[in-house]
């Protein structure tokens, strides 16, 4: 469990030094549209997610508890919850990014 634990906070802390370093790269190549930043993030977080998760040998395990989330309404309605406050708070951040320029 300790192991377990362990892990996931190297796997979490690196993750976060990524998205905060990856900007700065972004922006030094200054053509390169929010869209297509946001787009090129998001392709490749799934892509470095599902090569953690086949890595680790837990697919059968992922797809599992994915079944489990999404045949329970309360679970996935939840989930759908979390990720429209996510975008959301996502949208808010931006629009107020925008209007500091």
């Amino acid at each position: 469990m300790e192991s377990t634990f362990r892990q996931g906070i190297i796997y979490s802390l690196t993750a976060y030094l990524l998205w905060g370093i990856l900007p700065i790269y972004w922006k030094t190549l200054g053509v390169v549209q929010a869209f297509e930043i946001l787009s090129n993030r998001f392709i490749w977080s799934c892509v470095f997610v599902w090569i953690l998760i086949i890595a680790s040998g837990r697919v059968k395990s992922f797809l599992a508890e994915t079944q489990d989330i999404f045949t329970n309404p309360k679970q996935a309605l939840a989930m759908l919850a979390a990720a429209l406050r996510s975008v959301s708070t996502g949208g808010c951040l931006f629009g107020l990014s925008m209007t500091a320029e």
